[in-house]
């Protein structure tokens, strides 16, 4: 038997939920422009910069424009900015000599975690108070929407998603 569809009155709730949760989001990254004096397109940089780091991962310039949406030369002025900063330091890619990684700076690794550690301990915590399968299903639902909201980009992007917080 097939699933019924929703009716959008259905979905209110679920579309209110995440636009709170988006709107919470902006308000973190408020928060964190303030502390750090940068614009919302740097905190977003940084933050990337750092999940990847965490991941294990490092991090082309070029990456940064397709994460940002923005041109190259933007790119190339907000790693710059970040740089002059204090933020971010740049180095070859030693596997590919036209290319350049950031990195982030010791202090300001320092200062994201003591900025998102109490945030970052909450959300962990609601995290594993769910039940295996509601762990499954909400990230089946993420991932649907997130397909859902990408459909309409231009072109996908050349990155894996973030990691949460």
């Amino acid at each position: 038997m097939a699933e019924p569809t929703a009716t959008p009155a259905r979905n209110d709730d679920v579309i209110d939920a995440l636009r709170q949760l988006e709107t919470t989001e902006a308000h973190l990254r408020a928060r964190l422009r303030r502390r750090f004096g940068v614009s919302n397109s740097d905190i977003v940089a940084l933050q990337h910069i750092d999940r990847a780091e965490r991941g294990g991962r490092t991090v082309q310039i070029m990456e940064l424009t397709a994460v940002l949406g923005i041109t190259n030369s933007a790119t190339t002025a907000l790693v710059q900015r970040l740089e002059v900063r204090g933020h971010l330091t740049k180095r070859p890619d030693p596997n590919n000599g036209r290319a350049r990684l950031v990195t982030l700076t010791d202090n300001t690794r320092a200062q994201l975690l003591e900025a998102l550690e109490a945030t970052q301990q909450r959300v962990d915590d609601v995290i594993a108070s769910i039940s295996d399968t509601e762990r499954a299903r909400t990230i089946k639902l993420l991932h649907r929407i997130d397909e859902a909201l990408r459909a309409d980009n231009e072109a996908p992007l050349a990155v894996p998603p973030p990691a949460p917080l």
